[in-house]
């Protein structure tokens, strides 16, 4: 990075990366999180004022309103990536766990094993279009 950068700017950039690596602060990590809700929630506002422009019509909910709707919606389909990642990455798991606990046929958990990426895909086709 020191040969692509000017010195004075390395010197910041290099302190401050040794300064976050060496003290672990959950205010940071806090800060960082609803940071970036925050702009994920700006991108949802603008990809909204597009449509309103795309389609001549006039925003008629109050600014309030609107940040607060953003910020949900961009909190449900982060929770909805989370649960198809998850369920992707650990559905064989949970499937089983579900069968032994519930005393179910082993066959559900062969369904749910073989029907686990066409339902991920599906669930990450749903999040990222809404």
């Amino acid at each position: 990075m020191q040969t692509i950068m000017p010195e004075e700017l390395y010197e910041l950039v290099s302190t401050l990366a040794l300064q976050l690596l060496q003290t672990r602060n959950g205010n940071l990590l806090s800060f960082s999180l609803m940071f970036s809700l925050y702009t994920a929630s700006r991108a949802f506002r603008a990809v909204r004022y597009g449509l309103n422009r795309a389609y001549n019509e006039d925003e008629d909910m109050n600014m309030i309103k609107v940040v607060i709707l953003s910020v949900l919606f961009m909190m449900v389909i982060s929770f909805m990536i989370i649960f198809v990642l998850a369920f992707l990455v650990f559905g064989e798991m949970i499937s089983l766990a579900l069968v032994e606990w519930l005393n179910l046929d082993i066959k559900l958990f062969y369904f749910i094993r073989y029907l686990r990426y066409p339902i991920g895909l599906a669930g990450m086709i749903v999040v990222f279009s809404a």
